[in-house]
């Protein structure tokens, strides 16, 4: 178990350091990607203290000591400031929020003013007596910060909407980041819980959470590295004076054409990878311009648009003798979807049947 820790701690830090050095080398670095600088560096620091920790690097643990056990108690409120900043553009956002890191900041302070009192030992001796107490009583705080922070994200999504061009994609990407982050404090609970009641794993909630952390972390650098406009997401929702202008008859009808040209003929929506900036690239217009041609345009969504094309490319392979061998989730996977659920769900949505009740309907 402890060369798998010490692996994790390893790769954490190196998936903090990249995340950290793509948001710093943006140019136009506003609120929203400062605080996920802070985010990342939390955690690139606590995973140097797992690492010291376990290999006794007394100098890494003296310097990293202040982040064992604090991760929780900041990240709540910072992804709360997060969200919204994504929204506002306000520089006294920070200012106005202060009073909710209020405890996280008071924790340090308290372990420097009873060493101060010489009080250090009775001190340690509550917390060691209490720490199944305090560790829940910070789960709960962290999860209600991060219950808060989902209501709030879709109140004003569903409110600022109209003035905002905010994407689809950019909207499932921060719900995602929002819910996967809650995961965290659960296993946590769930944990402490069951020892409470008697109940021990081999593995402590401690190693749990922090596994978690590096799985979310990895999904995370994943999105950054392939896709890194939407790890950095204030571009979706910025307040643009362009957004409500309309297209010109002949321009609309041109980009128009030149989506229908490559989707038809280079059939980019058979890679399930395709996204909308992928798709802008190919028409060499940007992201944003190409989100507001189908949204105010052709009244759609980019997902909705290109899943159309894939469900009509199933349709066909159905309709063919020579697909006849193969399996529906063989066809779908073949027409650029890539799992069966979202397949079966889509398709339903857009023809109203089930692809075996198609499939039957046409036999």
């Amino acid at each position: 178990m402890k060369d798998l820790i010490t692996f994790l701690a390893v790769f954490g830090v190196a998936i903090s350091l990249i995340l950290i050095f793509l948001l710093i080398k943006e140019k136009k670095r506003g609120l929203d990607k400062n605080i996920l600088i802070v985010i990342f560096s939390f955690i690139f620091f606590t995973c140097l203290n797992v690492y010291s920790d376990l290999h006794g690097l007394e100098i890494l643990i003296h310097i990293t000591a202040i982040f064992d056990g604090t991760l929780f108690w900041f990240l709540g409120p910072l992804m709360f400031l997060y969200v919204k900043s994504i929204f506002f553009d306000n520089k006294n956002l920070v200012h106005k929020n202060i009073y909710h890191f209020l405890p996280s900041i008071s924790l340090p302070l308290f372990d420097l003013l009873f060493v101060m009192l010489e009080a250090e030992a009775e001190y340690l001796e509550f917390l060691d007596n209490n720490q199944l107490l305090i560790l829940l009583i910070r789960d709960i705080y962290f999860s209600l910060y991060i219950f808060f922070s989902i209501k709030l994200f879709l109140k004003l999504k569903k409110t600022l909407n109209k003035k905002l061009n905010i994407s689809i994609e950019g909207y499932n990407w921060i719900l995602k980041l929002l819910i996967g982050i809650l995961v965290f404090p659960s296993i946590d609970i769930l944990m402490r819980t069951l020892e409470l009641f008697g109940f021990y794993l081999e593995l402590y909630s401690g190693q749990l959470t922090f596994i978690a952390i590096i799985i979310f972390l990895t999904y995370f650098g994943y999105y950054s590295i392939n896709e890194a406009r939407f790890l950095i997401p204030s571009f979706l929702v910025e307040d643009d004076k362009n957004n409500n202008s309309v297209f010109s008859e002949e321009e609309a009808s041109v980009i128009e054409q030149k989506i229908k040209e490559i989707l038809e003929n280079e059939k980019l929506f058979l890679d399930e990878n395709l996204t909308l900036k992928k798709l802008s690239n190919n028409l060499q217009i940007s992201e944003k311009k190409l989100s507001i041609f189908l949204n105010t345009n052709l009244n759609t969504k980019f997902a909705d648009y290109i899943n159309f094309y894939r469900v009509e490319a199933v349709k066909e392979k159905l309709k063919s003798e020579d697909y006849d061998k193969l399996t529906l989730l063989a066809i779908s996977e073949e027409c650029g979807f890539n799992s069966k659920a979202s397949f079966y769900r889509i398709f339903k949505k857009h023809t109203g049947i089930s692809p075996a009740q198609y499939k039957k309907s046409i036999k």
